[in-house]
């Protein structure tokens, strides 16, 4: 099982039990904001779930939560790619709102990014985002 330690956050693979703190911190139109179209707002306990089930039943796992104080506050994943672009990962993520400006999604990228590095054929990480974010 994967489990990547910090001394401010776990990543590790989601479970069942994470779904109430998953529905209370992914429902913020501030994140859905900045992610695919495929992230819902209002994120709801059926979004939560069909996530959850779907992260829990992924060979191999590729999508984490991150974990702080226990609690499930966010998600950090990758996505490999496909033809020539085969050795290439997209990684993608978000952070529960009242823990941002802590520096604990930088750590996770870094961290997470290592341990695709190092168990992954991959040669290429990269990720999408919005300018204004």
């Amino acid at each position: 099982m994967i489990e990547i330690k910090s001394e401010r956050f776990v990543l590790r693979p989601w479970r069942k039990s994470d779904l109430p703190s998953l529905v209370k911190y992914a429902n913020n139109k501030k994140i859905a904001d900045f992610l695919r179209d495929g992230f819902p707002f209002p994120y709801t306990e059926k979004d939560g779930r069909i996530f959850i089930k779907m992260a829990i039943k992924a060979k191999p796992i590729n999508i984490l939560a991150i974990e702080v104080n226990k609690e499930a506050v966010g998600s950090i994943g990758f996505f490999m790619q496909h033809d020539v672009h085969r050795l290439n990962a997209e990684i993608g993520y978000w952070l529960a709102e009242p823990f941002w400006g802590k520096g604990i999604m930088p750590e996770a990228v870094k961290i997470f990014s290592q341990y695709i590095f190092e168990n992954y054929h991959v040669i290429r990480l990269y990720a999408e985002v919005f300018a204004a974010n």
